[in-house]
């Protein structure tokens, strides 16, 4: 028999002496009874119908209810003896969406959707050890909406007012309105999304659906406080990161901070004490230049500032073809070594003070000093001793053409005026006669004009030759 046997005492009259109850069989109802223990009815849409003033308990027995019946009235009860399941192990479940626009109280059911629409002002909604197996939606903007102890496979909080959730496994809870306020406590819920409003997660074990990115996820323009929980990938194998975007505050939770996405606004210096392990780490008094050590004592030392009075662990080696460096026991006493070889043919390095061989181009933006230190700030290249070409061969070349030191003219009767920058008053020019033209007397310069031009003059007037001429300063 579905109806349990444990009935309560009845009057002469064979009625109920609760009489403020209504009873719901599914197995031995009729909707054409008055709902008594001993005359229930059959649906619990007529159950409802039957609320009065003082009698406002709907007590539904084991069976599988296929209705969507809805709740309209204020103070409504719906429970059961047996919390989910009769004494027989027989479901009490509703398949279809049980809906309340009003103040109720709901316990025990297992239901396949929950539809909330009370407006603000007619009271609190209570969902007790219930079981919601596809979706609760909240639309409404109730006060207060509170679920203990439920398991809920999904639920969508569009409207506004405060849910609270405690216990239970509240399942991809999404809420989207700027007013609502969700707290879900004690529970285990399962990656949770807050895209508008405010939600809290209190003392919870956060899990993250096997898809999920992140386990727990906040929009911008969202608050949101997560307290002593830990966030969990699907397996409950290791911690899952989080993405928040709006405000937040972080106080004692564990979950993959690298792996996290912090977008939005922090409302608190400490995010997490998953790291530390102290005895004691705050103190009292103290002064801005001091800090806190780790045995909670203030230090006024000043630290990372000296001066160097030794470099014995640097030490120089020549190994090698290029500057180098190697560190030995780096973990105990170390030793530095800079290797800088001497410069060589194969290898850069430096110039010593004895004999190298050198190779590739080497150019220099300033003057060259060779066996001197002073610098006549004119010439590119200065020797103090002799300049000595070493290979039969070798020569001096110097460039000729326009303002050159050195080059060719041809007299003209017997002269020829040569224009050239280089030649100063001082100059000791060079003439000789070249093997063209004709060459009867002696060459002679004859005239110098600093900066400008000197004239080649031949004791003949005839002479036609060409002139071969250096200028040395």
């Amino acid at each position: 028999m579905a109806i349990y046997s444990t009935v309560r005492s009845t009057n002469s009259n064979g009625g109920e002496i609760y009489a403020c109850e209504i009873h719901v069989s599914d197995s031995d109802g009729n909707d054409t009874f008055n709902g008594s223990v001993i005359a229930p009815v059959k649906s619990i849409t007529q159950a409802l119908t039957l609320i009065t003033s003082t009698r406002r308990t709907v007590v539904i027995h084991c069976g599988t209810y296929t209705e969507s019946p809805s709740i309209t009235t204020t103070g409504t009860v719906i429970t059961t003896y047996a919390p989910a399941f009769s004494l027989t192990g027989d479901p009490i479940k509703i398949i279809g969406t049980l809906s309340t626009n009003t103040s109720c109280s709901i316990n025990g059911i297992e239901i396949q959707n929950l539809s909330i629409t009370t407006p603000s002002g007619l009271g609190n909604v209570n969902i007790v050890n219930c079981s919601i197996t596809s979706t609760l939606t909240k639309s409404s903007n109730a006060d207060y909406t509170l679920l203990r102890f439920c398991d809920i496979a999904a639920a969508n909080i569009t409207g506004g007012g405060i849910v609270a959730v405690f216990g239970g496994n509240p399942n991809y809870v999404t809420v989207n309105n700027a007013t609502a306020g969700v707290i879900i406590k004690a529970a285990a819920p399962i990656s949770p999304i807050l895209t508008a409003g405010s939600m809290q997660l209190v003392d919870c074990s956060v899990i993250a659906a096997p898809s999920a990115t992140y386990v727990y996820t906040t929009a911008a323009g969202t608050v949101t406080a997560l307290t002593n929980s830990q966030f969990l990938n699907s397996g409950l194998t290791f911690v899952s990161p989080i993405s928040l975007g709006g405000n937040y505050q972080i106080y004692n939770c564990i979950y993959n901070k690298t792996a996290s996405s912090f977008t939005g606004t922090s409302l608190n210096a400490v995010t997490q004490f998953q790291y530390i392990n102290a005895d004691r780490f705050v103190t009292q008094g103290g002064t801005a230049s001091q800090f806190v050590k780790g045995n909670g004592t203030l230090d006024s030392t000043t630290y990372g500032t000296g001066t160097v009075t030794s470099v014995a662990a640097l030490t120089i080696g020549t190994t090698g073809t290029d500057l180098t460096s190697t560190v030995a026991t780096g973990t105990t006493t170390p030793v530095i070594t800079l290797n800088v070889p001497n410069a060589s043919t194969t290898a850069r390095g430096v110039i010593t003070t004895g004999v190298q061989n050198l190779t590739g181009v080497k150019s220099f933006a300033s003057n060259t000093l060779i066996k001197t230190t002073t610098d006549n700030t004119v010439d590119a290249l200065q020797v103090n001793g002799n300049l000595n070409l070493t290979t039969a061969g070798n020569k001096i070349k110097i460039t000729t053409g326009s303002n050159a030191s050195a080059g060719t003219a041809t007299l003209v009767a017997g002269t020829i005026v040569v224009s050239t920058t280089a030649v100063t008053a001082s100059s000791i020019i060079l003439l000789t006669a070249q093997d063209t033209g004709v060459s009867t007397g002696n060459l002679r310069v004859s005239a110098k004009s600093a900066a400008t031009s000197f004239t080649i003059l031949s004791t003949s007037l005839t002479d036609t030759c060409t002139v071969g001429w250096l200028i040395i300063n």
